[in-house]
């Protein structure tokens, strides 16, 4: 308390004060929980999903009206 009686609150510093104030902002929150599921299926996606890319696309170089191709 100071002399006129007014409470002053005692303010954090450093990395846990940036770490409660990011906590309290609730969109980055959210974006980092994002982030961080797409850095988790980056990383055990071709684990759980095994193919080849080159087994999921037409051959290159279709003309136009050829039998493969898709138009």
């Amino acid at each position: 308390m100071t002399d006129l009686g007014i409470a002053i609150e005692p303010t954090e510093t450093g990395g846990r004060g940036a770490f409660r104030m990011f906590l309290r902002n609730k969109p980055a929150v959210l974006g980092l929980i994002v982030f961080a599921f797409i850095v988790l299926i980056t990383i055990f996606g071709p684990g759980l999903y095994e193919t080849s890319a080159k087994k999921m696309v037409a051959p290159p170089f279709l003309g136009p009206g050829d039998a493969l191709g898709p138009l």
